[in-house]
């Protein structure tokens, strides 16, 4: 079967989808229909917005209708400090070693209060992961897409379904499954020895053997993570990646509330049990000082957030822990 949406990279107006009025009427159309469950969790949520006061709004999202446990998946390494630092290394090494490969992009100024990889149509339609726990898979695709279109000017739709059934990690382990993973091993294979097109390998919403005879085409220069140690980089080191490298991957803590986002600026604080706790993969694409938050792009179709976006504030829910780049090869 064929979950994903097209491929084609489209104006902001299309990318964003519905207006956020035709996005609200939808989410109350179906819960009018939503059972007396998921009518109580809407309930109780809305009063702990109203109790602390917070900036979203939540509503029966497509995501609603899936497990926490199925959709929020990614595991870091427990070792993340030190597998960070010595991929760092590499990319330092690469990056000297193949200096003209890699294609500077002078659109996104560090010092706008706002930014948003949209705007330059460099960003890839919103996918769906369905209840398979791949976010992994299809953070580390959307961000090799934005670099592709940085670097190249074309679009292309990398197969999350090949990175989901052939990726591998450099000692040689499965980069992840619907189970769970870690987009390092996505990014490896991406420098070693490529990615697929999504017509290729059509992604089928569950892990297989990985398919011989795949033409693999799509190769990237090399991959780092923003902060040396894997930890959650400053806002302000995050806009100087987004600026060199385009979208990023990015990590969260995945809640209920997270779940039912339907818009605002989502600032739960969710207790956590420190910065490394994180559950789910995502792809940060821009900021707004105005806000105080993050642009992230999700994987849980447009029926969830804000047309498959959500503005997260910077301090909320861990966002940020183990954020990488990948410079894709230029043409």
């Amino acid at each position: 079967m064929k979950l994903k949406r097209g491929w084609m990279m489209l104006p902001l107006a299309a990318l964003i989808g519905l207006s956020a009025d035709a996005g609200a009427q939808g989410l109350a159309a179906r819960e009018k229909l939503a059972n007396a469950v998921v009518k109580q969790k809407l309930a109780k949520l809305r009063g702990d917005i109203a109790k602390n006061k917070r900036r979203y709004k939540v509503g029966y999202t497509s995501a609603m209708d899936q497990k926490l446990s199925d959709l929020a998946r990614t595991v870091p390494p427990p070792d993340l400090p030190q597998v960070a630092a010595a991929q760092n290394a590499k990319a330092t090494e690469l990056a000297r070693k193949f200096p003209n490969l890699v294609k500077k992009v002078g659109t996104c100024d560090v010092k706008a209060q706002a930014f948003d990889w949209r705007t330059a149509g460099k960003m890839t339609p919103i996918r769906n992961q369905a209840s398979c726990g791949s976010c992994w898979s299809f953070t580390g695709a959307a961000v090799y897409e934005s670099s592709y279109a940085l670097r190249t000017g074309k679009a292309m739709d990398l197969s999350e379904q090949h990175i989901l059934d052939c990726a591998k990690t450099r000692a040689g382990k499965d980069a992840g499954t619907c189970g769970g993973g870690w987009f390092a091993g996505v990014f490896d294979t991406l420098v070693d020895s490529g990615g697929a097109a999504e017509s290729s390998m059509p992604y089928a919403g569950s892990s297989s053997a990985c398919k011989a005879g795949v033409a693999t085409p799509y190769r990237a220069v090399t991959w780092g993570y923003v902060k040396n140690d894997g930890s959650a980089p400053s806002v302000a080191e995050m806009k100087t990646a987004l600026c060199q490298h385009g979208a990023l991957a990015s990590t969260v803590y995945v809640t209920d509330a997270f779940m039912a986002y339907a818009g605002g600026i989502f600032d739960e604080q969710p207790a956590t049990k420190g910065p490394k706790d994180v559950n789910h993969a995502i792809t940060l694409v821009g900021w707004d000082d105005g806000k105080g938050a993050y642009l992230i792009k999700n994987s849980w179709t447009t029926g969830w957030g804000e047309a498959g976006y959500m503005w997260i504030a910077y301090n909320s829910s861990n966002v940020g822990y183990g954020t990488s780049w990948v410079d894709a090869k230029g043409e």
